[in-house]
This record gives C-alpha cells, structure tokens and sequence, in this order.
C-alpha cells in the first residue's frame, strides 16, 4: 500500500491589484515565483521536518511535496523591495491532496522587522486535487509598506 504523499501545485503567486503587468514588471509574477534556486527548504522551522521533500517545476506550476506521512516541509524566498501600497492582495492559485489542515500557515509573509504574517492558513486550502484561486488582502495584516521574504508550508496527511 503506498503511502500518501502531500502536495501542493502552485502555478501562480502573485502580489497584485488585480494586475499582472505590475507583478512581471516587479519580478513577482508566477515565471519568477517558480525559479527553484530561489526557494530554500528550511527543516530547522519544523518540529517533523521530512528528509524527502521535494520542490520541482512541472507543466503546470512549482509541485511542494512531502512523501512522508506526519511530516513537512517549509520553504522560503527572497522577494525584497514588494510594495505592498501598491499591491496589497495575496493571489494564489493551487491544487492541494494529502495536506494535513493544520492551524498553521500555507503561505507567510516577513514585512521586516517582526515576526512575519501567516496571510494563509493550511485549514484554509480546498484539499481535494482541484484548481482553486485563493486571494488575501495583505494590507490589511501588516503594517509595512515592504515585505522581504515568502515562505510556504506543506503538511502531509497521518497515514
């Protein structure tokens, strides 16, 4: 029996107004947000990090995965300088299965100078292998004009 294996595709994060030329003129549109070299696993943040998450470029987006039931994976890039007077929402568009909805963040948000903003929770996510398009307004959680980082987390199901 195979085990369940936690994913979730991502084929576009976006800051935006509704505006996607503000995002490629911004290097935030879903091309940029997909450059693996950019996104660093970050075990040390998780109390049951896995050993083989794995975060590849597919067809359809950037695949977070987490072979392992129980465990997880946090990931996180660099995306100094986004302003967010300019571009207050938070627009994710994923397909999500085997996610543990746990009261934690799916995607998270360093504004500088705090300890960061959980902008989506994993309880929030639609876990059901289709496409859905999920948007927050980031202002309305920070006070910073600028975030410097993002992060996002995946937590497979117990098995």
């Amino acid at each position: 029996m195979n085990a369940p294996v936690a994913l979730i595709l991502i084929c576009l994060i976006v800051i935006a107004l509704g505006c996607a030329a503000w995002a490629a003129e911004q290097a935030l549109d879903s091309d940029t947000m997909q450059d693996l070299s950019a996104w660093r696993p970050m075990p040390e943040w998780l109390p049951n990090p896995s050993a083989s998450a794995v975060a590849t470029h597919t067809t359809e987006g950037t695949r977070f995965g987490v072979p392992e039931p129980g465990r997880g994976m946090k990931w996180v890039r660099s995306v100094k300088g986004a302003s967010l007077s300019d571009t207050p929402w938070l627009v994710v568009r994923y397909r999500a299965s085997g996610i543990r909805a746990v009261n934690d963040y799916f995607a998270w948000l360093d504004a500088g100078g705090g300890p960061g903003v959980n902008t989506l929770l994993l309880d929030q996510l639609a876990v059901d292998g289709q496409w859905h398009t999920i948007a927050t307004d980031v202002s309305a959680l920070v006070t910073a004009d600028t975030f410097n980082a993002m992060a996002v987390q995946v937590q497979a199901e117990a098995g």
